[in-house]
């Protein structure tokens, strides 16, 4: 460093602009520049909150046609800047069993299951033992984090169902957390009320640790929480219920709370978090007599009872020609919706009745879909990636004594997977690894 003549200041504004994957390469100049790019706290952040408006990125998550319920396949989907080409990569998890990924600040935490979930994660018969590891991964960085496992509690007398839902998110006091809620209740339905239970993994220093919380007043806001569409924002975990209103949990605090649905929206389709507002869009609804089109709606976030209408995006969505348009979230700071747009080939199942075949939508094989990014103000179309491009892989696995670590990225030619009822939440790169 003697021999710069740039002053420090301007040389830590000039790198807090560079993407993470230059970074990486820089760490090896000096030592000033690694321990700035890998310790120094106050430049991590200052890197977020620059790179967040100009790089784009989302993880994708989705239940694929040919994997067993209730296995999910996740892809981050990432581009540097408005002229970069979109990369795909799978994130290849270490178990085959249930699992949930969760994000917040570029921060995924990775959520993997120990024993038999019997049907899926809604209204289970559990077995006596149920074990969640829990690893936390910067996808940009690579560098991944194991954490203390959790032991699902043991159910009441006579309950036997259990909905299990997790959060992942930083409080405003800069500590991260992760949540498990458990709803028990009667197999038969024969009893209404539920018992529940809230589990909190804490980070203090270095150290993580679980402990359970009271949520004696809170076990009607457990009840009936869709297993999609839930988001970290602001120091607050949200979590969609059946009935469309949104549960959050106070990072800070510790307490729930309930966001109703504005009454003006019809055919709600996802929660998300745009123009650092909460924000909803609905499924297709008829706009002119041959034009379908998805309303945006965002929360004033002054009062949470006060929602308005901020966008109308016409589709070509034609039932009757099975071409598919569907919004699954945004992927940017500025508000430019994604959306899986493609043919489909209505198939016949039989899942619940050997004698009667029930018409299912699927996207044609190699065919598509597109995915497609369409901005709110002009509604120009770009597509981004489409199901026959190459993606990448990135392998989280074990080493030889037992330690998780990611391996390198591999490029595959299989198609990717894509499916109706995806969801997407928005993932800004960072160098940070609680």
């Amino acid at each position: 460093m003697e021999d710069c003549k740039l002053p420090i200041d301007a040389m830590i504004d000039i790198l807090a602009r560079l993407p993470v994957k230059t970074l990486m390469r820089f760490k090896c100049v000096c030592k000033f520049v690694y321990d700035l790019i890998k310790n120094n706290h106050q430049f991590m952040d200052k890197h977020y909150e620059f790179r967040k408006g100009k790089s784009h990125g989302v993880v994708i998550d989705l239940q694929p046609d040919n994997a067993p319920w209730p296995n999910k396949v996740f892809n981050l989907i990432y581009k540097e800047s408005e002229c970069d080409d979109a990369v795909c990569t799978y994130l290849d998890l270490p178990n085959s069993n249930t699992r949930y990924v969760k994000c917040c600040h570029g921060i995924l935490c990775l959520i993997l299951c120990r024993g038999d979930l019997i049907g899926s994660d809604i209204f289970n018969i559990i077995s006596p033992e149920i074990i969640f590891d829990v690893l936390i991964l910067n996808p940009f960085t690579r560098e991944i984090k194991a954490l203390p496992f959790i032991k699902v509690p043991d159910k009441p007398p006579n309950r036997q169902c259990v909905e299990i839902r997790f959060g992942f998110g930083l409080s405003n006091n800069m500590t991260w957390k992760i949540i498990m809620l458990l709803s028990f209740q009667d197999a038969n339905w024969e009893i209404e009320d539920s018992d529940g239970i809230v589990m909190v993994c804490s980070q203090v220093g270095n150290l993580w640790s679980w402990r359970q919380i009271d949520a004696a007043l809170y076990s009607p806001y457990l009840r009936s929480l869709m297993r999609t569409g839930d988001f970290y924002f602001k120091g607050k975990y949200y979590w969609p219920k059946a009935d469309n209103d949104l549960i959050w949990f106070d990072l800070d605090d510790e307490v729930f709370g309930k966001i109703e649905l504005p009454s003006d929206v019809k055919n709600l389709l996802h929660y998300t978090v745009m123009n650092e507002s909460i924000a909803v869009f609905t499924g297709l609804r008829p706009c002119t007599v041959n034009e379908f089109c998805t309303e945006i709606w965002v929360m004033d976030e002054n009062n949470n009872n006060n929602w308005h209408k901020h966008a109308i995006i016409p589709s070509s969505d034609d039932i009757f020609r099975n071409e598919h348009f569907d919004p699954i979230g945004f992927w940017n700071p500025r508000g430019h919706l994604l959306v899986f747009s493609g043919r489909m080939d209505l198939m016949y199942t039989n899942f619940y009745d050997n004698d009667i075949d029930d018409e299912e939508f699927y996207f044609k094989p190699g065919i598509g879909p597109n995915l497609i990014s369409i901005d709110l103000e002009t509604h120009e179309k770009k597509t981004i990636f489409t199901s026959q491009e190459r993606k990448s892989t990135l392998n989280i696995c074990l080493n030889q004594d037992g330690h998780v670590q990611v391996c390198s990225d591999r490029s595959v030619d299989s198609n990717i997977l894509w499916n109706m009822g995806a969801y997407a939440r928005t993932c800004n790169e960072s160098l940070k690894l609680p």
